[in-house]
C-alpha cells in the first residue's frame, strides 16, 4: 500500500496490501477498506496492519464509503450490505442480482447507481433496497406481457429470480446448475418462441433435467404469456436478434 499528500507527484509505502486483494477505498474518517476473496479487512494506521471488517470470509466484490460514514460492500452470496462507521454492524439491503456480482457503485443525488461484473446497469431510488436494470427493456405493457408477469411470479421467480435475473447463488455452492437468468444477459433470447414454450411445458431434457415439466398445471396460452413477458424483459438486440439468427455476424458483435 502507497498513499501520496502532494496530489501522486510522490508516494510513500505504508504496508502490505491483503492477500487475494479485489478493491480498495479510504472512508472519510481516514480508514482504509480492502475486500479481498476472503472477506472484507479494514486498516486504521495506512495499511500497516489490517483486521477483519465483517465476520463473513466470503469474497467481497465492491465496496463505496460516503461522506457521512455510510458504507457498502457487495459480498458474494450475500448481495449488497450496508453499515456505519464505527460500529460495522452489517444490515442486509438487497440480494437480487441472480449470479451478477456488483462490482462498482456511485451515487447521484437520492439515487445509486451499480454496474455489475458482465456490464449491466442498476439503479436505486431507495437507498439500495431495490434496484431495476437499465437495458433499454420496455418492461410488460400488452396484456399478455401482465398476465405472464403474474404467472411468472407464481411459478417462475423462485428459482429464475425477481425479472428473470437468474438464481442467487449461495457461497459455495457450484454455479452449474443454477437457474440462469430469462432477461437478456443469459442464453434465452438464443431460443425461438416455439422452444421455449415447450421447455415451460415438458422441462429440460436429461442431464439438464433441474426444470421440470408444467404441462398439466399450466397450459400452452400461459407458456405464450410467459414467453411474452419474458422478451418484454430483453433489449432491442435480443429481440432482433432471438432464434437462429443470434448466430448471424452482425448479432454476434456487441
Amino acid at each position: 500500500v502507497y498513499a501520496s499528500n502532494d496530489g501522486g507527484r510522490s508516494w510513500t509505502r505504508r504496508g502490505d496490501a491483503p492477500d487475494k486483494l479485489m478493491n480498495i477505498a479510504v472512508s472519510p474518517s481516514g480508514r482504509l477498506y480492502a475486500g479481498t476473496e476472503e472477506g472484507l479487512r479494514v486498516s486504521a494506521d495506512g495499511g500497516a496492519s489490517w483486521r477483519p471488517a465483517s465476520m463473513l470470509r466470503i469474497p467481497v466484490t465492491m465496496f463505496s464509503a460516503e461522506a457521512d460514514g455510510t458504507l457498502y460492500s457487495f459480498q458474494w452470496g450475500q448481495g449488497l450490505l450496508k453499515a456505519r462507521e464505527p460500529e460495522l454492524s452489517w444490515t442486509p439491503l438487497a440480494n437480487t442480482f441472480g449470479g451478477q456480482a456488483m462490482l462498482v457503485m456511485a451515487r447521484n443525488g437520492t439515487r445509486l447507481f451499480g454496474a455489475s461484473h458482465i456490464g449491466r446497469l442498476f439503479v436505486s431510488s431507495d437507498d439500495g433496497r431495490s434496484w431495476q436494470a437499465i437495458n433499454g427493456a420496455r418492461g410488460p405493457q400488452s396484456a399478455a406481457e401482465k398476465r405472464g408477469e403474474k404467472l411468472f411470479a407464481a411459478n417462475c421467480q423462485s428459482c429464475h429470480g425477481a425479472a428473470g435475473i437468474g438464481e442467487a447463488p449461495q457461497f459455495g455452492q457450484p454455479l452449474q446448475g443454477l437457474a440462469p437468468a430469462l432477461d437478456d444477459t443469459a442464453h434465452a433470447w438464443h431460443h425461438s418462441d416455439q422452444q421455449l414454450q415447450n421447455t415451460i411445458l415438458k422441462g429440460s431434457p436429461a442431464p439438464n433435467s433441474r426444470m421440470l415439466a408444467f404441462e398439466g398445471r399450466l397450459s400452452r396460452r400461459d407458456a405464450e404469456d410467459l414467453v411474452a413477458y419474458m422478451k418484454s424483459l430483453w433489449n432491442e438486440r435480443a429481440l432482433r436478434c432471438q432464434g437462429a439468427k443470434h448466430m448471424d455476424p452482425g448479432c454476434m458483435a456487441h
